[in-house]
């Protein structure tokens, strides 16, 4: 029932991801939609929603932690990404860091009142020995538009979708990992 479609959005979400707290953005109805798969340790999903913000304060980290980092690649629509004092702009091309330890707030939305994104999330632990800065990369735009990094946002899409032994071989960290690193080099340049 509309009534009481944003408490169930938020449930569904707080389940499968962590505890956010979600609110609608304008007067558009909340709806949304997301597949998830998990691959070892990570979870892939492919998520759209109507104009909202996710927010996780720093009472929701305490109360239920996470140990994770996520990676948003945005397909449609636009969000804001707010993280320790940074704020990322992203439209599709672009994809986000954010770790899901410490408080953030996303804002999804959309000329069609619609945003679409794939996000990846890993344990945090793994990437940071396979990438020590990425704390320091959360909330910073990265670009989807060179051939490596189109390629891994193709197998992040496809591995939603394909057969469990296909998915299994994927190692979504050292993705992920190799994605930041190839950003991180182009900010420096």
């Amino acid at each position: 029932r509309p009534t009481e479609r944003q408490a169930f959005w938020t449930e569904a979400i707080s389940r499968t991801f962590a505890p956010v707290e979600t609110r609608p953005l304008g007067p558009a109805t909340v709806s949304g939609h997301f597949e998830f798969v998990e691959i070892g340790a990570a979870k892939l999903v492919r998520f759209d929603s109507s104009p909202q913000c996710y927010s996780r304060d720093a009472r929701m980290v305490s109360r239920a932690g996470s140990d994770e980092f996520m990676f948003d690649f945005q397909r449609r629509g636009r969000s804001v990404m707010r993280q320790a004092g940074r704020e990322a702009s992203i439209e599709p091309g672009r994809g986000v860091l954010y770790d899901a330890r410490r408080p953030f707030e996303d804002r999804l939305y959309g000329e069609e009142q619609r945003s679409e994104v794939l996000i990846v999330t890993v344990p945090a632990a793994t990437l940071l020995r396979a990438l020590p800065e990425a704390e320091r990369l959360c909330a910073t735009p990265v670009p989807i538009s060179g051939a490596v990094a189109r390629t891994i946002c193709s197998y992040v899409d496809a591995a939603i979708c394909e057969a469990p032994t296909a998915r299994e071989e994927m190692d979504m960290v050292a993705y992920l990992a190799a994605l930041l690193r190839l950003a991180d080099r182009k900010s420096v340049v």
